[in-house]
């Protein structure tokens, strides 16, 4: 047990693991999970070693409610999240704002476009990431959140965090499920509740830069995915400890006619979506887990053919829709939009769920399921554990966000939503109530 313990926290293990004689990084975390019998975290608590990638303590947090809402309500939920701690997973970033674009064939994504973007959003309140291990661009008040692609990918050369723009928390593997990303190893893929002791070495390695939050891998569709790899990640040593937020991305190929509305069937699936990822996180967060909200971390708009982004008008319809009037409302307090939702027929979150007797993984095992009467309450509930959001702008020559260096409109509406978010943590500071971590 005294070999597997420190092998995670050791960066000289982790950057250099050949160095005199050592073993691969893959080896040391195979033997750690083949001999322990007891959780790592509890292994190093029992042997009294400091360990800075512990589980952080199951610190109640609440989320809803603003001035323009009745005080005895905003009490009512600050108490039940804090009876209901970890297991609700209400706990919002302070930076809202995420942006998923990088440099690509002069699409205004630069250091002068991201101070453009910083000087809309505030200081200190945006986020930002490229699919990539390392920064491409930086800027003054925002953070880089950089991401382990795929499995195993290039950890020597991961930042150390809180360094240069760098922040604290690391990213996962992109769309495990999907086979153009991490889902292309058919392993992977395949076979999600195995991948536990891989996506503990990679967030080893991570820990042993400084990096204390890990986002779980992002989901693309198949939420079942995320449930089998969380039950392998269950019972694999040190694994609960290093799924601190899930993750998910959620496209649209008919914005332009996409209504916040019950009749609209793209708004329901949005909504059973969120629905899916909260209930999963519920269920884990029960088990033994610590995981502390949802983040969306692709939002857009994509053409009929589900490649080409859609046209600006058309993403604005459903940034304004969607991200504006249905989440950032919920976020900041709506109590008539809240009771919209809760009426809204027809959410069917995606099952079958991974503990179920019998069920095994498979590709296509995803279908949608009744979501009972607590869908609406629940769809409610998985808006506020959304902790942060990030607007996909990638598109060679283009960054929808921006017009050469300047924020266009639909870059001034994401980013003025999102500062609605950070504008009501911050009454609830002043009010003494909680509002969770900080990000980045």
């Amino acid at each position: 047990f005294a070999f597997c313990g420190p092998a995670c926290a050791s960066p000289e293990v982790m950057v250099r693991p050949q160095r005199r004689g050592m073993l691969p990084q893959a080896t040391i975390v195979a033997v750690c999970v083949r001999v322990a019998s007891a959780d790592l975290w509890d292994l190093f608590n029992i042997l009294g070693w400091h360990h800075s990638g512990a589980p952080p303590s199951n610190a109640s947090n609440a989320t809803g409610g603003d001035a323009a809402r009745p005080s005895g309500e905003i009490e009512s939920e600050v108490a039940s999240a804090a009876a209901s701690g970890a297991a609700s997973g209400n706990a919002p970033f302070h930076r809202f704002c995420g942006i998923a674009t990088s440099p690509n064939g002069q699409n205004g994504f630069s250091p002068t476009g991201l101070a453009d973007i910083v000087a809309e959003a505030g200081h200190d309140r945006v986020w930002h990431y490229n699919w990539d291990i390392s920064p491409k661009v930086s800027a003054p008040g925002t953070r880089f959140v950089p991401m382990i692609k795929y499995p195993g990918e290039n950890l020597a050369a991961l930042p150390r965090a809180n360094v240069g723009g760098v922040g604290h928390i690391v990213k996962g593997w992109n769309e495990p499920d999907d086979r153009g990303q991490a889902g292309r190893l058919d392993g992977v893929r395949m076979n999600p509740e195995a991948q536990a002791a891989a996506w503990v070495a990679d967030m080893c390695a991570a820990q042993a830069k400084g990096f204390t939050q890990y986002i779980a891998p992002a989901i693309a569709h198949d939420t079942v995915w995320l449930d089998f790899f969380l039950k392998g990640c269950e019972h694999t040593p040190g694994c609960k400890g290093y799924v601190t937020y899930l993750a998910c991305h959620r496209y649209h190929n008919d914005c332009a006619t996409y209504h916040a509305d019950a009749g609209n069937a793209g708004w329901r699936d949005d909504l059973s979506y969120l629905v899916t990822m909260y209930r999963i996180m519920k269920k884990y967060n029960a088990r033994g887990f610590n995981i502390k909200g949802i983040v969306l971390d692709e939002l857009g708009c994509l053409a009929a053919d589900w490649v080409t982004p859609a046209s600006e008008p058309e993403q604005l319809q459903y940034m304004k829709e969607f991200y504006r009037d249905t989440i950032v409302a919920v976020k900041t307090g709506s109590a008539a939009e809240a009771a919209k939702i809760r009426t809204t027929p027809w959410i069917m979150p995606r099952g079958p769920d991974a503990h179920m007797p019998g069920v095994r993984y498979s590709e296509g095992l995803s279908v949608a399921m009744a979501g009972g009467p607590q869908a609406g309450d629940d769809a409610v509930a998985a808006i506020r554990s959304l902790v942060s959001v990030a607007w996909f702008s990638e598109q060679p020559g283009k960054n929808y966000i921006l017009r050469g260096v300047q924020l266009n409109a639909l870059g001034r509406t994401y980013l003025d939503a999102c500062r609605e978010v950070d504008e009501h943590y911050a009454r609830r500071r002043r009010l003494g109530l909680a509002v969770g971590e900080v990000f980045g």
